[in-house]
This record gives C-alpha cells, sequence and structure tokens, in this order.
C-alpha cells in the first residue's frame, strides 16, 4: 500500500471563504484562517513618484518646521505605497509632500519679507526725527 504525497504544511486560498486562507498541517486542514495581504501588481513601466525627501528635510531644517516635518511624513509614505503596490496612493502622497515643501519654502520667503520691510521701517522712522538745535529752548 502506497501512501498518496500531500500538500506540505503551510496557508493555502480557503475555497470556502474567498479572500482567505486556511493553514493545512501537512495531513488536515486546521481552524486557522487568515486574510490574504492585498498585494497590488504594478503596471508595467510604472516608475516610482519622486518622494521629494531631500526638499521636505530641507524646508523643514531651514524653513518652516511643523509644515516641513509632515511633509517628511508624506515623503516617507510615498516609499512604502510604492512597496505596497499601491500607485496612485504613492504618487498622491507624492504631490502632497511637494506641495507641503513649496508651502513651506514659501512662508518663509514671506517671514523674511516682512522682517526686512519691519527693519527698514524701523531704521527709516529713527533717522526721520527732525533735528533740534540746542540753543532752541
Amino acid at each position: 500500500m502506497t501512501q498518496e504525497p500531500t500538500a506540505p504544511p503551510g496557508w493555502y486560498p480557503d475555497i470556502n471563504a474567498t479572500g482567505t486562507e486556511r493553514w493545512w498541517d501537512g495531513s488536515r486542514w486546521t481552524d486557522h484562517v487568515r486574510t490574504v495581504p492585498a498585494t497590488a501588481i504594478l503596471p508595467p513601466g510604472a516608475v516610482k513618484p519622486n518622494d521629494y525627501l531631500v526638499w521636505t528635510v530641507l524646508t523643514t531644517i531651514l524653513c518652516c518646521l511643523p509644515i516641513g516635518a509632515v511633509g517628511i511624513y508624506f515623503s516617507v509614505q510615498v516609499g512604502k505605497r510604492w512597496a505596497e503596490g499601491d500607485l496612485a496612493g504613492a504618487e498622491q502622497n507624492s504631490r502632497t509632500a511637494r506641495t507641503l515643501a513649496i508651502v513651506s519654502a514659501a512662508i518663509a520667503i514671506v517671514v523674511v519679507v516682512a522682517y526686512l520691510v519691519f527693519v527698514i521701517a524701523v531704521l527709516g522712522t529713527s533717522s526721520m526725527k527732525p533735528d533740534v538745535p540746542s540753543n532752541a529752548i
């Protein structure tokens, strides 16, 4: 009497529940079930979107910390979404990271210009004081 070959132990698609796998222990099906991990297949020729990580780090350090820090988060999410096969999510996070880097830089420029205008105004008004002759009193 020969023994029929069996599949090795492992997770196999569960024919009773779509999107799940059931554990085969090598001799019988067990009660252990798990959801199949979702993995998307990227279209042929898909290119990883730019994560703008360098720009978000620079704008965080040199410009606007709160907005730049959020930009770094979205920059990192580009790589994570790409690794998961989520091209649309990676592209959305890329656009968000780029926007936050631009906003952070723009805020810094506005603050610097406002500061320069303020300094020029203060220095300009201090030099415009009328000269009062000392013998006028």
